[in-house]
């Protein structure tokens, strides 16, 4: 077997985990920041909590683009 044989495998193993790894981080950036917030007692207005989500929005879509484009 050479390496090309396993080139599929691989792939499918980098998909599922980018996909893991994107959907953790969309779920758990709000989460992290509520609990920054509970445990500080102070509170984040929309202006400066949106960039956090926002870039993990980001990070998530480009994750996702290259997975439809099979360059992960």
């Amino acid at each position: 077997m050479t390496a090309a044989d396993f080139a599929p495998v691989i792939q499918g193993v980098a998909t599922v985990l980018a996909t893991i790894v994107t959907a953790w981080a969309a779920l758990y950036v709000p989460r992290a920041i509520a609990a920054f917030e509970l445990s500080t007692g102070f509170s984040l207005s929309d202006q400066p909590r949106a960039p956090w989500i926002g870039a993990a929005a980001a990070a998530a879509g480009i994750i996702q683009k290259e997975l439809r484009q099979g360059l992960i």
